[in-house]
């Protein structure tokens, strides 16, 4: 079977660069989860490959962009060629992928199947004709609501033309795959074929062992940095604790790091260590006491996604705390602590009360995370279901 995913997928080299570039962050949470769904599709015999629109932003500078097809632990990038001005960007990729997957199609003759990430109206788009010209399937994968930052405007009928037609556009993909089922409700309005795979690990993480912790009580989080996201409350709970061998280390980037730092002059137990690679963020993991997750549940947008950071956290085998995302399944919760009151006080009774458990106590509940992620929801067996999947959409 072939099959040709088509997103904003790159290199680890090419990120790098993107990021030395730029000084932003180039997606590195979807940029993971996309390489771990290739690399389960590559496990199961799949001859797998990536037509990719490279994340650059306007700030990289040219505004030619072009690189060259490459190959990376097995997977093999096209990139697209675009203009990088918004509304020729989308042009661009429009005519490319639709020229692209004719051609592909011509020269694939045995079993084969678009997947697609819905986050882009051209991708989607083009892909879609070309289904209709060529009788390709395609699935769409749905990582996130399209326009999440503006979840209340979807849901409640605010819509501007052009989100219009992205969400009529996702209506028409023969199956999907989705990290939350209640994005199915919205998107799946002709009852197409779907499956729900919330998270997807690396099961090299086993090769990290169950670390020893240190003297200090390392309480960490990796993501963006937001008081969307409840970085400024967590920042004031562990302020109020009262351990001087406790420490908070936060990585990432976001609107909260100028006041991030005014914290660490104000409390020198907080630490900003900034945006750095995935690897030295899940050493870090495995070496913390406690990982935090503390993103507020009210928000809508919480409903359709399930965030990388929990499960990358899971497979770390350090104890989580996190709070009640709505797109998180019961079944975690065995394996989880969780912030039940989303204030000052709330976070920093959890964190206080967690901390004085014993150390047994924590590190039992950090393997049996581990052992329930890596076993369940590794590549391997995620990209099983995929192919046994995608098999009965072009049966």
């Amino acid at each position: 079977m072939n099959v040709l995913y088509i997103s904003d997928l790159a290199s680890n080299a090419k990120l790098d660069a993107i990021k030395e570039r730029t000084g932003t962050n180039p997606g590195y949470a979807i940029q993971k989860f996309s390489k771990l769904l290739l690399k389960g599709l590559l496990s199961n015999s799949i001859n797998a490959q990536v037509l990719s629109v490279p994340p650059v932003v306007s700030s990289y500078g040219k505004r030619i962009i072009r690189f060259k097809p490459e190959e990376e632990n097995g997977i093999h990038y096209q990139y697209i060629p675009f203009i990088n001005i918004s509304v020729l960007k989308n042009i661009c990729v429009f005519i490319y992928v639709l020229l692209y997957l004719i051609k592909w199609s011509c020269r694939n003759k045995s079993k084969k199947i678009i997947i697609c990430d819905v986050l882009k109206i051209s991708s989607c788009l083009s892909v879609l004709f070309a289904s209709w010209l060529t009788g390709i399937k395609c699935v769409g994968l749905v990582t996130d609501m399209p326009g999440m930052t503006g979840m209340k405007e979807i849901l409640y009928k605010d819509m501007n033309a052009l989100r219009k037609l992205h969400f009529n556009l996702l209506a028409h993909f023969d199956a999907y795959i989705y990290i939350s089922e209640e994005s199915n409700k919205y998107i799946n309005t002709k009852n197409h074929p779907y499956i729900v795979m919330e998270a997807i690990v690396d099961d090299e993480m086993l090769k990290y062992p169950n670390l020893s912790k240190r003297e200090t009580s390392d309480i960490l989080y990796a993501g963006g940095l937001s008081e969307l996201y409840g970085i400024g409350t967590l920042c004031k709970a562990f302020m109020k604790l009262p351990y001087e061998k406790a420490r908070l280390i936060l990585y990432g980037d976001g609107p909260f790091v100028d006041e991030l730092k005014e914290l660490t002059q104000k409390d020198p137990r907080i630490e900003y260590r900034g945006l750095v690679a995935n690897s030295e963020v899940v050493r870090a993991e495995v070496e913390a006491t406690l990982l935090v997750n503390p993103r507020f549940t009210q928000a809508v947008y919480t409903h359709f996604s399930f965030p990388s950071k929990n499960y990358e956290y899971m497979a770390s085998g350090t104890p989580i705390i996190t709070t009640k995302l709505a797109a998180m399944p019961k079944d975690y919760y065995s394996y989880i602590y969780t912030f039940d009151e989303e204030t000052v006080d709330g976070y920093y009774r959890t964190l206080n009360n967690t901390l004085q458990l014993g150390k047994d106590e924590l590190e039992s509940k950090g393997r049996a995370a581990k052992d329930f992620i890596l076993n369940t929801k590794n590549y391997r067996i995620q990209g099983q279901r995929i192919v046994s999947f995608i098999s009965t959409i072009i049966k």
